[in-house]
């Protein structure tokens, strides 16, 4: 059963691995759950003697939308400005150093962001020229500069090769990047070995950017895991990847998909999201919908278990 967290007046709301962010009304940011890297971003790390209870993200007065990735947190201000915190090892919080950052600390080489998102490890940001640039683990080339791994850490963002300077939309993966294209049409890079990049190969290194097979009418995109989907203006979401768990909707799970599989069973889609190993989608009549791993009750079925 949900359960109420003690905040109110939110506007923007995003989750990661162990930790939940929202952004209030009046512009500040609040945090909750794992602080083992400072992704609370209230000045320290390491769990209190409180867990589950929010912590202001100090600095922060004019949010607009935050992005929870594995272990660190980027958000979006109304000027453009970037601000992250918490795990820098591969410069994921887009800092020189790889110490954790344990407040609200701007990417300096970054304004006038149109939007922002979170990995596993790294980070990707659209600007107003519609350039993607990304900053981060690139072990597995998902930072998009032409390489991967020389070098692993990338920790000033850097422009996505290859990609149209036309992107409105990320959706970012633990170790995979998706932009959705203001052709509504979606290109993926970085890990692909589960399938996640939906251009019909599953390479274990994708440098360059590559259009997802058969998708042209996308309005949404969301990637959790080694997951992704895509929301078609016709209100059908497609789903690609992994998908042993069920979260690619298919009657009998599948491992994977190197290409989109639409959603069965699901129709009149407004918005997608996904999680590690399962997704939800909310519908026009504003019911919720769930697949996938539901082990730990994460489908809300009351069943606890696949679906």
């Amino acid at each position: 059963t949900p359960i109420a967290a003690t905040i109110d007046k939110v506007s923007w709301l995003d989750a990661g691995v162990r930790t939940t962010c929202a952004v209030r009304f009046d512009g500040g940011v609040r945090c909750w759950g794992d602080n083992f890297f400072g992704q609370l971003g209230g000045g320290s790390k390491g769990n209190g003697a409180a867990p589950g209870v929010p912590v202001v993200a100090k600095s922060l007065v004019d949010a607009v939308a935050v992005a929870v990735g594995g272990k660190h947190v980027c958000v979006r201000g109304a000027t453009g400005a970037v601000h992250c915190w918490g795990n820098n090892f591969y410069g994921q919080a887009g800092v020189a150093d790889s110490a954790p950052v344990l407040v609200p600390t701007q990417v300096s080489s970054l304004s006038h962001v149109l939007a922002v998102d979170a990995g596993g490890e790294h980070s990707c940001a659209i600007a107003t020229d519609g350039q993607v640039r990304c900053w981060g683990y690139n072990g597995h080339g998902q930072i998009g500069s032409g390489q991967a791994d020389k070098p692993a850490a990338v920790k000033v963002p850097t422009v996505v090769k290859g990609l149209p300077a036309s992107a409105k939309l990320l959706a970012l993966g633990d170790s995979h990047s998706c932009a959705l294209l203001t052709d509504k049409k979606v290109w993926c890079w970085g890990k692909g070995s589960s399938g996640q990049l939906g251009h019909g190969n599953k390479p274990s290194v994708q440098v360059a950017p590559v259009a997802v097979k058969g998708l042209k009418d996308s309005g949404f995109i969301a990637a959790g895991g080694s997951t992704t989907c895509a929301l078609t203006l016709a209100g059908f979401v497609y789903c690609w990847g992994a998908g042993a768990s069920g979260q690619l909707g298919t009657e009998s799970p599948s491992t994977s998909s190197a290409e989109p599989e639409m959603i069965k069973g699901l129709s009149g889609a407004l918005g997608v999201t996904v999680g590690n190993a399962h997704a939800c989608a909310i519908r026009s009549d504003l019911s919720g919908w769930c697949w996938g791993q539901g082990g730990a009750g994460q489908l809300g079925d009351g069943l606890g278990k696949a679906s």
